[in-house]
């Protein structure tokens, strides 16, 4: 317009905003008219939303000028207008509008990183602040402007004008937080392997988590793991510190024969023997986690100060919660030290059991008084629980932890002391002793010491068919296996296959269609018979023959779409466990899982692998409790005998017996084209390993199908 009208001067105020024109009448009178005209074809375009840091990124003068310049070489006319957190475009047809924000979206890419809530005051340190100062001056001497910015360390927000560069700051700050900041690693244990661990090396294992926290590492021993918290470095001096500590639990682990148990009626654990006393008293000697057990009286071995800070003792206090410990320190407080042989009972808070007894045994000083004070000791604890005419007490092995009492002579002198008890006083009312020792090794120590004292008692142990002291033997937890495989294929007891709730397997997915395929039409008909109309609840099992396939049944499921409040693993924690009780009532061997859930359903594949793992565990450690909590049993009880006799009937005969596993075999099959899948499963294996976890060493391949080779080259 200025060349247009040359003779007119043209004065645009930004700040009014107003055109003033001086010149001709006339003149003025055309342009205003020409003006008129292009502000009407102005086209109005908002962005939407944006974020303050990307206003204020894009506010500063060196943005603006490579904005309008882009424009410019576009040969477009348009303006921009910020207003708080909204972009506005002004521009003369739409498709002006559209390209002028396709240039905000190329030239200025935005990235946001979330941060772990562990990580929140990685984003506030100096490191972090010149990390960020040395990112930005190394690209703006290469003309690309950075703007990095942290909202109250959770999120990292990335602005810069170059696409490729903003990748790889996005991976240099990953980087940066993977080497700086704070993240887990976890190495995992059976549970009664951590109550061994918490046991015999509570000293070291104290000592280690205090160095540990100098340098800002926490170690965190849980029920059936050790979590190590740090940054990478921290990390690897715990797995340093850690890891011959680790070897060495292991090394007494197998040395001392810790295996798992079952829960019986007692609680959870094992019996191994049981001897009579010349008064008809019962003394049994039980493998198990003593804090478990639910009798009168248990013992806790207490230092004179009851402090419970280590072994056995830390271990019943934590789990009795805080009204054991409260009762030590207020008779702490009242009565000062305990002295060696004497014991003081508390409540038992949470536990089990009626009373807790903490007993001071003798230190071990190679001198004939610490056989005297032990037998003073028991008589005090069989004392304590008289005086109450409580009628159960379990007794663990006294002084061999770090008292450094040997143990074949620390069984015999509590034997020993229990038969003196029971002489001198043959009306207590006593009517049994637990021996009770985690460890397989020291138990049997128990039976050598009270097979010389005791008579044998007429009354077994129970067996693994189980047996009238309601306690179990300890049953063995099968390896896992990993395959690659076509599920129907498997030549196993049971096949786990999941469908729809309305068991139209015709209609359902990948796997259900293949078992169809190989297995013929007589399982979809079995299917429709069972299903009569109805839907079969999420979490039950359906079951039918193996048709043409290489098993005796198929375990049919169905589970929810996937939600991510925690819901869908419960269901299919359930699920997996459902299966396995069912193998097991059926006297099944073999069972075969498949990835269960996703396919269609879209489970995440590292939870679905960390929840299939966990699942077939919990049901091998606790099989009576997964038996009474199957949602199967009373669905499944007409199907199971044939109907011979009522629902009811069958499962008061099943409570009656012990369920013992029959299942040795546990299959985890997956698609050979399933890459995602199967890395998952290979993660979750190997993080379940725990000599992989620390010592370094390549941990043996899973067994596989023969064909594996083949299907994955």
């Amino acid at each position: 317009m200025e060349k247009k009208y040359s003779e007119l001067e043209i004065d645009v105020l930004m700040t009014k905003p107003m055109v003033k024109l001086k010149g001709m009448i006339s003149d003025i009178n055309m342009l205003k008219m020409e003006m008129y005209e292009k502000l009407a074809c102005v086209k109005q375009h908002c962005i939407g939303q944006v974020s303050l840091d990307f206003v204020k990124f894009l506010s500063q003068p060196e943005i603006e000028t490579l904005i309008k310049n882009e424009i410019i070489a576009c040969g477009i006319s348009g303006i921009w207008e910020l207003d708080d957190n909204r972009i506005t475009i002004y521009s003369f047809t739409a498709d002006d509008a559209t390209t002028i924000e396709k240039i905000f979206k190329n030239k200025i890419r935005c990235i946001k990183i979330p941060v772990e809530d562990q990580n929140k005051t990685l984003c506030y340190s100096k490191d972090w602040k010149q990390f960020v100062e040395n990112i930005k001056q190394e690209y703006q001497d290469n003309n690309i402007f950075i703007q990095i910015t942290s909202h109250h360390g959770q999120e990292i927000m990335i602005l810069c004008t170059a696409q490729i560069e903003a990748k790889t700051i996005r991976e240099r700050i990953q980087d940066f937080i993977f080497e700086n900041g704070r993240s887990e690693q976890t190495i995992h244990f059976l549970a009664h392997q951590m109550k061994f661990i918490k046991l015999r090396h509570q000293d070291k294992i104290d000592l280690a988590k205090m160095h540990l926290q100098a340098n800002n590492v926490d170690v965190d021993f849980q029920p059936d793991c050790i979590v190590v918290k740090g940054n990478k470095k921290g990390k690897k001096a715990a797995m340093d510190e850690l890891s011959p500590i680790i070897k060495l639990m292991q090394s007494q682990m197998k040395k001392e024969d810790v295996r798992p148990m079952v829960p019986g009626g007692l609680g959870f654990g094992s019996a191994v023997a049981s001897f009579i006393a010349e008064d008809g008293q019962s003394v049994m000697v039980l493998c198990c986690d003593i804090s478990g057990l639910d009798v009168d009286v248990i013992v806790s071995p207490a230092d004179q100060q009851l402090s419970n800070s280590g072994g056995l003792s830390k271990i019943i206090a934590e789990e009795g919660g805080t009204h054991i410990q409260r009762e030590c320190k207020d008779y702490r407080r009242s009565h000062g030290l305990l002295n060696e042989g004497e014991v003081f009972s508390t409540s038992p808070g949470t536990l089990k059991c009626k009373m807790v007894v903490h007993a001071v045994g003798p230190v071990w000083q190679k001198i004939k008084s610490n056989e005297k004070i032990m037998t003073k000791c028991v008589y005090a604890i069989l004392s304590e629980a008289d005086i109450k005419h409580f009628q159960t007490v379990a007794i663990p092995a006294l002084s061999t932890g770090t008292s450094k009492y040997p143990i074949d002579e620390a069984a015999n002198t509590i034997a020993l002391a229990v038969r003196g008890y029971f002489r001198k006083y043959p009306d207590s009312s006593l009517k049994t002793v637990y021996l009770c020792d985690i460890a397989a090794k020291v138990a049997d120590i128990f039976v050598n010491a009270a097979s010389r004292i005791f008579k044998s008692s007429d009354k077994r142990p129970t067996t693994s068919r189980g047996g009238r002291d309601g306690l179990t033997v300890a049953q063995h937890i099968p390896q896992i296996e990993v395959v690659i495989k076509d599920l129907a294929q498997m030549q196993v007891d049971v096949i786990v296959n999941t469908t729809s709730q309305d068991l139209q397997l015709d209609q359902s997915g990948a796997v259900s269609a293949s078992l169809l395929k190989h297995g013929g039409k007589s399982i979809l008909q079995e299917c429709q018979r069972q299903h009569r109309g109805t839907l079969l609840d999420f979490g039950a099992i359906a079951v039918t023959t193996g048709g043409s396939l290489k098993c005796k049944f198929i375990f049919h499921g169905a589970l929810p779409e996937w939600k991510r409040d925690g819901s869908s693993l419960q269901i299919l924690s359930k699920f997996i466990i459902n299966c396995m009780v069912t193998a097991t009532q059926r006297r099944c061997t073999s069972i075969a899982f498949p990835s269960i859930g996703t396919g269609r359903l879209n489970y995440p594949p590292g939870e679905v692998a960390n929840e299939m793992f966990k699942s077939v565990g919990q049901y091998f450690q606790n099989p009576l409790q997964a038996f009474q909590n199957s949602a199967t049993i009373q669905q499944n009880m007409t199907h199971l005998y044939g109907g011979l006799m009522s629902n009811r009937q069958l499962y008061q005969q099943q409570q009656q017996q012990q369920h013992v596993p029959t299942v040795k075999e546990v299959h985890f099959v997956l698609y050979h084209k399933d890459v995602t899948t199967i890395t998952a499963f290979d993660d979750e294996e190997a993080r379940r390993q725990p000599k992989a976890s620390v010592d370094g060493e390549a941990r043996p391949k899973p067994k596989v199908s023969t064909r594996r080779k083949d299907r994955l080259s």
